[in-house]
């Protein structure tokens, strides 16, 4: 489950909202998973630094490479500092330890190469489950594009993918249930709300509340 990037047409899809948690589940955070939860480590919370990627002039044949088809090399500190703001701001929310271990990875550049990857109904990151983990994948278009986020959105966006965590711990895998799923993505977007920063751009705020009224109307009366 992740935060959605907005989209010129329309804010949100349902439907490629719905698809893309699982799309967005790459077997690179299935081997970081297996890694954390073999790690003996206990519960944490840990930046994979090196699985951000950077343009290395090879748009891999592909006749669509842009801005937004690789990260920034500071991406992963502001990513870093984020983490690490909300984490100092809302201890009681997300208590530390963790009850899960939790990795933040960058989504996998074979993954945005894929014909299921559009950049224009993608998402800002996703959420997922995997062998007692929690694996939180970012998308380039946290920080760089059309819609790259500043540091107070940022530090929103995974505030929510945050909270998707800590629901897992709590209530354990959702299962794809359409309904489940809604149900946490209208708590993690009520919370978001709740919380958004003066500095989050009007763009965001509207984009929150356009999926919040999206979730809710998915659920039966």
């Amino acid at each position: 489950m992740g935060r959605r990037r907005p989209n010129p047409a329309r804010r949100s899809v349902a439907v490629a909202a719905l698809a893309g948690f699982a799309l967005l589940v790459s077997t690179d955070a299935l081997r970081v998973a297996h890694a954390v939860a073999d790690s003996g480590t206990g519960a944490q919370i840990r930046v994979a630094r090196d699985s951000f990627w950077y343009d290395d002039g090879d748009d891999g044949g592909g006749s669509d490479a842009s801005e937004d088809d690789a990260f920034l090399p500071e991406c992963v500190e502001h990513i870093v500092a984020a983490l690490d703001a909300v984490l100092r701001l809302y201890p009681q929310q997300f208590p530390q330890p963790p009850p899960v271990p939790i990795v933040v990875r960058a989504v996998s550049r074979e993954q945005t190469r894929t014909p299921m990857w559009t950049r224009s109904i993608g998402s800002y990151g996703c959420a997922e489950l995997l062998d007692g983990s929690v694996v939180i994948e970012v998308s380039p278009s946290t920080c760089v594009g059309r819609d790259a986020l500043d540091d107070a959105e940022l530090r929103s966006f995974l505030g929510h993918e945050l909270l998707h965590a800590y629901q897992f711990a709590r209530r354990g895998d959702h299962r794809h249930d359409p309904d489940e799923i809604a149900r946490r993505e209208i708590e993690a977007l009520e919370w978001e709300s709740a919380h958004v920063e003066p500095r989050v751009r009007g763009w965001y705020r509207d984009d929150l509340q356009f999926n919040l009224k999206m979730y809710r109307a998915m659920l039966p009366e």
